[in-house]
């Protein structure tokens, strides 16, 4: 560990920054200054240098870790699945990052706000947090089964998400009375945990509402119970006073936006056009979701133009 603090300092008194892409370790400055000898040595401290730095960025509550997973659309393959990942809402990531440190997770939660602020991405982060082989955890692996089944959207039991706008097709009084007995054998099970994720849940009629009311009060040791909504006036009182943490999910300041969206510029090979990002940032109102859906948008009218940064270059 020290000899990779050391490599870090050395480097940096050379104007050498070292910096996270990603699960990528780059580096900012004069190129020269990375000579083989010094590509050796990072090569050598990878994993240790890259776990300190992602260390650091929990440590100092800064967020907006950018990390490209697979192909697609730049929304679901930018989505965060770790506190680290996630632009803004400073006591949101405090909250949960305390209480997986203090292993003291709450077990019901009401997440509220606009839409595109990060309630749902916080969710799943928990759910890979409670699960994941190297927790309970606020920095999920990201690579072991049950994250991987949670990034994919494949639930078993032990992860279910709903959406009241659906209207909860499925009889919610036998669903719940399962999730409760599931939740009560997970210590035998593969899981650690089982976690009920309710999204919309302002859509909840206060019969189905009431449904909760005796499991969210009583719950199991191993059961997780997590409302989203942007309505919490309209969800039913009585469930949301029994509710442990009641977060509200803020809009993103604008300047977070930008070093969000110009790392995944970097990511993506782009060359980070400020008046366009501007722009963006404008038009999203402070909503993540929406940024780097119109960043993408942008890029295909041609707005964004393809370049690799020379002040930033991949080490290994």
């Amino acid at each position: 560990m020290k000899d990779a603090i050391d490599l870090i300092e050395e480097l940096k008194a050379q104007g050498v920054e070292l910096h996270l892409a990603g699960d990528n370790l780059r580096f900012r400055g004069p190129g020269d200054a990375v000579t083989p000898e010094i590509r050796e040595r990072l090569k050598q401290h990878r994993t240790v240098i890259i776990s300190h730095l992602r260390q650091e960025i929990v440590r100092t509550g800064q967020g907006g870790l950018v990390v490209r997973r697979g192909d697609g659309d730049f929304t679901q393959i930018y989505r965060p699945c770790r506190i680290s990942e996630m632009a803004g809402n400073d006591e949101a990531r405090r909250i949960i990052t305390n209480a997986f440190g203090q292993k003291r997770i709450p077990h019901s939660f009401l997440f509220h706000g606009l839409s595109g602020t990060g309630k749902t991405t916080m969710a799943r982060i928990i759910e890979m947090g409670l699960n994941c082989k190297q927790g309970p955890t606020s920095e999920p692996c990201c690579e072991c089964i049950y994250c991987r089944r949670i990034i994919a959207r494949k639930y078993t039991m032990a992860v279910v998400e709903l959406n009241s706008v659906e209207k909860l097709k499925d009889d919610l009084r036998e669903l719940l009375k399962n999730f409760d007995a599931y939740g009560n054998g997970a210590a035998l099970d593969d899981c650690r945990s089982s976690i009920l994720l309710i999204d919309e849940c302002h859509g909840l009629t206060d019969q189905q509402a009431q449904l909760f009311l005796k499991y969210v009060e009583d719950v199991s040791e191993h059961n997780y119970y997590i409302f989203c909504t942007t309505a919490p006036d309209q969800f039913l009182p009585t469930l949301r006073d029994r509710c442990a943490i009641i977060i509200e999910f803020k809009k993103v300041p604008a300047q977070e936006l930008m070093n969000l969206l110009i790392n995944i510029c970097y990511q993506e090979q782009l060359k980070p056009n400020e008046d366009v990002l501007r722009r963006i940032i404008e038009h999203s109102e402070g909503k993540p979701r929406v940024a780097v859906r119109e960043l993408q948008q942008r890029y295909y009218a041609g707005d964004l133009e393809n370049a690799t940064s020379p002040e930033t270059t991949p080490t290994l």
